[in-house]
């Protein structure tokens, strides 16, 4: 009966609907009144995108412009990379900013094109861009604003005819951009030089756009339906328009199509299905158009999917007519196809109709007999003229039959993958010869890129990468020969599983490196990761050289950058990994990462972490905490957090080896570690080895910083958030019995003779009274705030005094590099306006010396306002450079070690001149010295006698952690015995003129004669060895090996070499010996005791040498 019923309403409906009452007057008028709204709204859309398009356009016409006079104002500078294009080179520091964190910038931290993978075939996509994002959120939110305006949401039967229009006429209005985006040729990529790839991404959001709209436009309408009649009648009602209302029913089916799409077109099915996916797509897209025609019935709507439709048919046309014109006549294109080593193939187009080649174009490739129906995108790796072997007119009369004679060649090459690349492979592996040549089809070119307008250029690529690359080397050593490009420097890096993959560019390179004036411009580095063994590692010459394991980029960028001439491109072609890693190292030397801590945020940072280390770590009053780790504005935090426990901060080289840090960690005895991420893993094995664990290793970053997690290792992040739900730990404080001067805050390491690090106890009075005494001495301009670069680590004592505490005391700044870069600390110095520069004394010699420094001279010449060192000594050459560069600077020096917490003296502000540079100042308030004779101790010698200087003050260390016998020779009867020669002159200056310790100082750190002396007594060809200090232009000093060979070991270069090699194996990089001299025997005296001053009196002369082997390339890399 009930069936029967639904038969017989079912049956009515027709007599029903054709009963329905007409539109009132009044509900006509506000029809055509919502109808001119939801025009007007669409308009609202198209100005957008007009708008959009047209500020781009000046974005980019603004950039051409700029390379294109920037390449003409240096196309005269000659070709030798010594002619700097000084005004190119600095970057605007506005616009660096906007690159760094919108342009190039990834969504969240680093991600952008690496791929998320469900597994190793299966990729789920990437993440846009910061900038992408932006304008995705931004179209989403513009169309969701557009449909919900102007509509009354308080009259139910009006906003459900108001909502089925509005998003009715938006989704038909935005078929316009997505039908415009989905094509190739889309005029767009022209004009507005932004890539197919991003214009696909947008084209797919706006696509997701549409669907929603087409899907919430049957929702009004079912709406409306349900909510204005019983149940039973709406869907009966709706049942009927399906079956009986064309408009209706087509409508529904451009629904369904336009839901097929979007569930047909995820990542995962594009990339695994691509080309049964593009066949589908196009078939539902077409029925999904006319589907959406038929449906519609006012004609101005019309007009929107006309203009949709227009742009793809002539989109197709054009596609059709490229191919035509660019494959018929002269015999058709043909492509040879020859299989490779590593999976890969080589592509040789011969073209019926080729064009001009440019770097950076890409073709879409048909190959019928491979795949009939598919169509793939390869870039064009090489262009050459071959003599036409079909040519058959005998000996050329003509110019026009000159260039008949020849045949345009382009090539690719093709990695083997799945599907049409896999059949090509296979294919061309069985035939004879490896080869085979078939009919193709090529359309486009598509893209073109140049880089002539750049002074230094790095290109970047991944394996089969190397094709988009190899026309930019070859188009910019042209350049340059023939004087059309500004380019000065090329640097290709190629990264390659294995050394057979040179094959597959071999013959085009090799034309490269033939070129006129390569080797004045190009480098290449080649890293293979896989190789079979270290014999397949080997450099041809030094412009083309090859290295095991995959390459730093960060330090590649940041060896580039500092010698860069003019301005800089870097382009990367490869894995999503490596892609991101080169954006990643390109964003970081835009510009700072502008991160700080304002002294509150760390004493509220630090008692969290405090909180957290008293009650997970059990860290108690007088228990040491170690940082191992570079500069970070974190570092003050976790020492900080340690001395408001009462713990020590034990600060040491984050360049240590594991055996170097199990000895500091034993010494200081160390109960928590904090380690940067650059020596986690030397951290790591250490604990192990001294029993510490790897649970009281913290890792010095924030939360979420840190991708490669160690089970139980934290972060100072995490710490962080963890004290938050911690009972907040109690600050310590002095007892009542002890002052600041007997409780011991802090340890930093100091040598002795015995190469054995010792560590300084500085008690809190020492750290405060020496700030006090800097204080005294300090000159900061009218209106300035006393400002610091820290260039120097923060775990060295200057680091410790004047970046970790000095500011504080001042109420200052203090700036810090967390990885030191020449260029952007000029930078910084110049953006900050930093008027006393601390510096060890190779840095000041690039600054007057390094051409990377000269265009930010005449700036800093208004910045700087004092030069400060001391950690080291500096050449009265050097002081003439600086007094030359910078006449208006003031010079101040400064003489102290660990054991004085820094300075015993410096210059005064009435002594900032270079006149007396050569003395390290007059005393610290607080401070008395003397001078000893260094026959007799007893002896106290008078103004400009020399002996040895000792020092009493308040900033004087406590002693030696566990060493009495140390600290009894040291520090006697309240005088710090130096060590070092030197006298006070009648103005009250002291002068250093030797030192007895023997301690050599390179760029400012102690390396200890005797420990290096240990460790080449281990080898097996030496039988005495004395180690001492000579001069070095660059870092003060550096160590060289006086060595004794044991009987039947021939003297030579090659165990000099051996020897050199032996300390880099095991020393870290400061304590690298520069020379080894063979000699037969060590001076020493009766009692056996080296004679190290007459090994440098040998040095000064010249006289009684040896056989010298120096290794000239440590220089570079300290």
């Amino acid at each position: 009966m009930a069936s029967l019923s639904r038969w017989a309403l079912l049956a009515a409906l027709p007599s029903a609907l054709a009963a329905a009452p007409a539109y009132t007057p009044e509900q006509l008028a506000r029809l055509a009144k919502a109808g001119e709204e939801n025009m007007r709204v669409c308009k609202y859309i198209g100005w957008t995108w007009a708008a959009l398009v047209g500020a781009t356009l000046v974005y980019r016409w603004s950039l051409e412009l700029l390379c294109h006079v920037r390449k003409l104002a240096n196309l005269n500078h000659g070709t030798s990379s010594d002619g700097r294009q000084k005004y190119f080179s600095i970057p605007d520091e506005k616009f660096s900013a906007m690159k760094n964190h919108l342009i190039t910038a990834p969504l969240l931290k680093k991600r952008h094109n690496r791929e998320f993978k469900l597994s190793a075939a299966t990729n789920v996509g990437t993440l846009p861009g910061r900038l992408q994002t932006l304008f995705l959120v931004g179209y989403l939110a513009m169309s969701i604003a557009l449909t919900v305006i102007t509509i009354d949401w308080h009259t139910p039967d009006q906003w459900y005819d108001d909502g089925l229009n509005r998003t009715g006429y938006l989704a038909v209005m935005n078929m316009i951009p997505l039908f415009v985006l989905a094509g190739r040729n889309n005029p767009l990529i022209f004009l507005l030089g932004i890539s197919f790839d991003t214009y696909n991404l947008i084209h797919r959001w706006i696509g997701r756009i549409v669907v929603f709209e087409a899907v919430a436009h049957t929702a009004f309408w079912l709406a409306k339906k349900t909510f204005t009649m019983p149940d039973a009648k709406a869907w009966a009602v709706i049942a009927s328009s399906m079956a009986h209302s064309e408009k209706i029913m087509t409508g529904t089916i451009g629904t369904f199509a336009f839901v097929g799409l979007l569930l047909s077109s995820p990542s995962i099915f594009r990339h695994a299905f691509y080309e049964t996916f593009l066949h589908v797509h196009i078939v539902l897209a077409i029925i999904a158009i006319v589907g959406t025609w038929m449906h519609i019935e006012e004609e101005k709507s019309k007009v929107f999917l006309v203009a949709a439709v227009s742009f793809w048919i002539i989109e197709r046309i054009i596609r059709i007519v490229s191919i035509i014109r660019r494959n018929v006549g002269n015999g058709g294109t043909k492509a040879e196809v020859e299989a490779l080593p590593g999976d890969a193939v080589r592509v040789t187009l011969r073209i019926a109709k080729p064009w001009k080649f440019r770097p950076g174009q890409h073709i879409y490739m048909y190959m019928p007999s491979v795949g009939l129906w598919t169509s793939h995108p390869f870039s064009l790796a090489w262009s050459s003229e071959d003599d036409d072997p079909h040519n058959e007119k005998g000996l050329p009369m003509s110019r026009q039959d000159i260039f008949a004679a020849k045949q345009t060649t382009m090539s690719l090459i093709i990695r083997r993958r799945t599907g049409f690349t896999d059949t090509m492979f296979k294919k061309a592996e069985l035939s004879p010869a490896g080869k085979f040549t078939t009919t193709a089809f090529v359309e486009g070119p598509y893209g073109n890129q140049s880089f002539a307008s750049y002074g230094t250029v790095m290109l970047f690529a991944a394996g089969v990468g190397i094709t988009h690359q190899v026309p930019h080397v070859r188009d910019l050593v042209a350049g340059y020969s023939n004087g059309t490009a500004a380019t000065r420097k090329i640097v290709l890096v190629w990264i390659i599983q294995s050394p057979e993959h040179l094959e597959w560019i071999r013959p085009w390179m090799t034309s490269i490196l033939g070129m006129d004036k390569r080797r004045d411009i190009l480098r290449i580095l080649l890293f293979v990761t896989r190789p079979r063994s270290t014999k397949e590692i080997h450099s041809p010459s030094s412009s083309v050289q090859m290295f095991p394991g995959k390459p730093d980029v960060g330090a590649l960028l940041t060896k580039e950058q500092e010698k860069q001439v003019g301005a800089m491109a870097v382009s990367v072609c490869g894995t999503g990994s490596l892609a991101d890693d080169v954006r990643k190292g390109v964003r970081e030397r835009y510009t700072s990462t502008l991160a700080s801590l304002s002294f509150p945020q760390v004493r509220d940072l630090a008692t969290l972490l405090s909180t957290s280390l008293v009650n997970l770590y059990d860290l108690q009053p007088g228990e040491t905490v170690s940082l191992f780790a570079g500069n970070s504005i974190l570092y003050p935090v976790a020492m900080w957090a340690a001395v408001r426990v009462g713990a020590r901060v034990n600060g040491a080289n984050p360049a240590h080896g594991v055996e170097e840090m199990c000895e500091a960690l034993r010494v200081a005895g160390t109960r928590v570690l904090f380690v940067g991420l650059e020596g986690l893993s030397v951290a790591l094995e250490a604990v192990e080895q001294v029993g510490l664990g790897r649970q009281r290793v913290v890792v010095l970053c924030e939360e979420g910083e840190w991708e490669g997690k160690v089970q139980g290792v934290r972060s100072l992040g995490e710490l962080v958030e963890l004290g938050k739900t911690l009972p907040e730990a109690r600050e310590w404080s002095i007892p009542p019995d002890l002052s600041n001067k007997d409780v011991c805050g802090y340890l930093n390491f100091s040598s002795g003779t015995t190469g054995k690090p010792k560590a300084v106890m500085l008690s809190h009075h020492n750290i405060i009274a020496q700030c006090h005494q800097l204080a005294q001495q300090q000159v900061v301009s009218p209106g300035q705030r006393y400002k610091i670069l820290a260039v120097m680590p923060l775990f060295h004592i200057t680091g410790l005094v004047r970046f970790c505490h000095y500011p504080v005391f001042m109420n200052g700044e203090c700036l810090m590099l967390p990885k030191f870069d020449f260029t952007t600390m000029l930078q910084t110095i110049i953006k900050y306006e930093i008027e006393e520069l601390i510096l060890v004394p190779p840095i000041m010699i690039r600054i007057v010396k390094d051409s990377a420094a000269r265009p930010y001279l005449p700036k800093l010449r208004e910045v700087v306002k004092r030069w400060s060192s001391g950690s080291a000594p500096i050449s009265p050459e050097i002081i003439a450079l600086l007094q030359r560069e910078f006449p208006n600077a003031g010079f101040r020096q400064g003489y102290g070690a660990t054991e004085s917490t820094a300075c015993i003296s410096a210059h005064p502000p009435s002594h900032f001149d270079y006149k007396y540079a050569t003395t390290v100042g007059k005393l610290m308030a607080n401070t008395t010295a003397k001078v000893i004779s260094l026959t007799d101790s007893g002896v106290e010698l008078g103004p400009n006698e020399t002996g040895e200087i000792c020092a009493k003050g308040p900033q004087i260390a406590m002693g030696y952690l566990d060493n009495e016998v140390a600290t009894r020779e040291t520090f006697k009867n309240d005088w710090f015995h130096t060590g070092d020669v030197g006298h006070i002159d009648d103005e009250g200056l002291l002068h250093i003129s030797d030192r007895i310790k023997e301690m050599i100082k390179v760029k400012g750190q102690q390396v200890a004669p005797a420990e290096l002396e240990d460790l080449l007594l281990g080898h097996e060809a030496v039988e005495d060895v004395a180690v001492v200090g000579i001069v070095d232009e660059y870092a003060g000093e550096r160590p060289k090996a006086v060595v004794v060979l044991k009987q039947g070991v021939e003297t030579g270069e090659t165990v000099g070499r051996e020897l050199l090699e032996w300390v880099k194996e095991k020393k870290v990089r400061y304590k690298w010996i520069k020379e080894v001299e063979f000699v037969k025997e060590i001076p020493k005296s009766a009692t056996g005791k080296l004679l190290r001053r007459v090994l440098r009196d040998r040095e000064r002369s010249g006289v009684g040498r040896g056989l010298v082997v120096r290794d000239e390339r440590v220089a570079a890399k300290l």
